[in-house]
């Protein structure tokens, strides 16, 4: 399949999306495609997925946004959605979205705050509660959920005019949202996905949380003078690489330590050394020396702590790289260069493969974590990477009209 590619200056990547007639193919800086009502609405959006990520220069006033609280499934499978609803007379477009691992879950205000600038947007946001992400487990049945989800947001009333749903996630969330766009039960009717700081392949995503390394051809495209091959300065965070071991401890034999190392993982997220230290105690010695490589810069002995795990994890989890042809919609990738729990090299993974399939548009942001901006270097360097996210936000939003 061949697509003329356009570079509009606002991505690292020519823009696929760009070879599509309508608004999403013109270029953000000639004011094209939409006008000023359209450029306002992308910049708001633009200013609430900041706000969410921690930037918020200045407390602004906003209207107040109806939300729902609805549920999903009976009995122990039940699990909780929260509806944001749009503006009156305001239908952008529906939208399902999913998080990663985050303790507070829907509550979590970041999120909350997110949604609501979505609604504010003319967005119908279904947000689906993952309690077992919120549990810091991982599971592998969030893609069925979300399809159930995105059924059931076919069905609601609020959407008065017919259009296509997309799906929206993050993290894990992110890579459960590709796999549910390829389901066949909906994928002929997904408008879009839209993915922040996705995972393309889970193995690889063990290799950098374990090892600290990526693919090596991910990293020679990603190097410049002084960067490391993931783009960024450290490697994976602590309680990331201890949370992966902690979700194998039963078939590795320690599922007496599953709890102990569970919460060995929060404390090192929330940096208390004294209650670290004290979770630690707790550890059984077969527990202390599973995990006694992580503390290693031996790269060999890292490297045979990886193969024990992979030994081990279920076979039938799925990455978003065993279903790229079955995508079927336009894909936005949102990473950041200095991510530690998703390398950026992943979201390079995840454009390359889906871009000659699918229109795809591709955001590397020199100034974003996993959820989290960091300072920038100068004024010039906040307005390029500000006018970068504003250009990827009109498009996804030029994108939800289409649908």
């Amino acid at each position: 399949m061949t697509r003329r590619a356009e570079d509009c200056g606002s991505c690292s990547t020519p823009d696929p999306v760009g070879s599509r007639p309508g608004a999403a193919g013109r270029c953000a800086r000639t004011g094209r495609g939409g006008g000023l009502p359209e450029l306002a609405v992308a910049g708001v959006l633009a200013a609430e997925l900041a706000r969410a990520a921690g930037f918020a220069p200045f407390a602004r006033r906003r209207t107040a946004v109806r939300v729902e609280r609805r549920s999903l499934g009976t009995g122990a499978s039940r699990v909780r959605l929260d509806l944001y609803h749009p503006r009156r007379g305001a239908r952008a477009g529906g939208l399902v979205a999913s998080v990663g691992m985050f303790p507070q879950g829907l509550d979590d205000p970041r999120f909350r705050q997110l949604y609501r600038g979505l609604a504010r947007a003319g967005f119908l946001v279904l947000a689906v509660d993952h309690p077992e992400l919120r549990g810091f487990r991982f599971s592998t049945t969030l893609p069925e959920r979300l399809v159930e989800a995105f059924l059931l947001a076919e069905g609601l009333p609020e959407l008065a005019v017919p259009r296509r749903i997309g799906l929206l996630g993050f993290c894990l969330g992110g890579a459960a949202a590709l796999l549910a766009a390829a389901d066949a039960q909906i994928r002929e009717r997904v408008g879009f996905v839209a993915t922040f700081g996705a995972p393309y392949d889970l193995a690889e995503l063990a290799r950098w949380m374990i090892t600290g390394r990526t693919l090596a051809s991910a990293a020679e495209r990603l190097s410049g003078p002084g960067e490391s091959p993931a783009g960024a300065a450290v490697g994976p965070a602590a309680w990331w690489s201890v949370l992966f071991v902690a979700n194998l401890a039963e078939p590795l034999g320690l599922a007496g330590d599953a709890p102990g190392l569970l919460g060995y993982a929060q404390e090192l997220l929330r940096g208390d050394p004294d209650a670290v230290a004290e979770r630690w105690d707790l550890l059984s010695p077969r527990a202390q020396e599973l995990l006694a490589p992580l503390a290693s810069t031996e790269l060999a002995a890292r490297e045979r702590l990886l193969e024990e795990l992979r030994a081990v994890a279920p076979p039938e989890i799925r990455s978003p790289c065993d279903v790229v042809a079955g995508i079927r919609c336009p894909v936005f990738l949102f990473h950041g260069r200095h991510d530690r729990l998703v390398p950026c090299s992943e979201g390079m993974a995840l454009q390359a493969a889906l871009a000659p399939r699918v229109p795809t548009r591709f955001l590397l942001s020199d100034l974003a974590g996993h959820t989290d901006l960091l300072r920038p270097r100068s004024l010039l360097h906040l307005a390029t990477e500000g006018a970068r996210l504003l250009a990827f936000v009109r498009r996804l939003l030029a994108a939800a009209r289409r649908a």
